[in-house]
């Protein structure tokens, strides 16, 4: 059987190969070449983080600054949660070119931890 590629004739039996080269290749190579969100980027990517992070590791209680994100995974509150408090003035943060940052301390009095941290640093 002959199949037509790019007006070229082909048989099935050379796309088979083609097919499987690839999926030959992907299984080897997946973490370097895998799409961004897939698994395995995640996989490879947290192989990256987990050598660097324990390195330089800030306890987030003294961070200056984090992220809407890491802010919504700390407090259990949702993004929009926290625009509104940012909106009301109960929250403060800085952006940085596009990117937002919250201020640690007080998203801790926000949520009530200030006095927990404050205890602790004290001792």
């Amino acid at each position: 059987m002959h199949l037509s590629v790019n007006g070229r004739r082909t048989s099935a039996v050379a796309k088979e190969d083609r097919t499987m080269f690839f999926r030959d290749f992907m299984q080897k190579y997946r973490p370097a070449y895998a799409p961004a969100g897939t698994a395995a980027a995640s996989h490879a990517n947290a192989a990256k983080r987990d050598t660097s992070s324990t390195e330089n590791h800030i306890p987030f209680a003294e961070r200056p600054s984090c992220t809407i994100q890491e802010a919504t995974q700390a407090t259990g509150l949702s993004r929009t949660t926290l625009y509104e408090k940012i909106a009301l003035g109960e929250l403060s943060t800085k952006t940085v070119g596009r990117r937002r940052l919250v201020n640690v301390p007080s998203l801790l009095v926000l949520v009530g931890a200030a006095d927990t941290f404050e205890k602790s640093t004290s001792s």
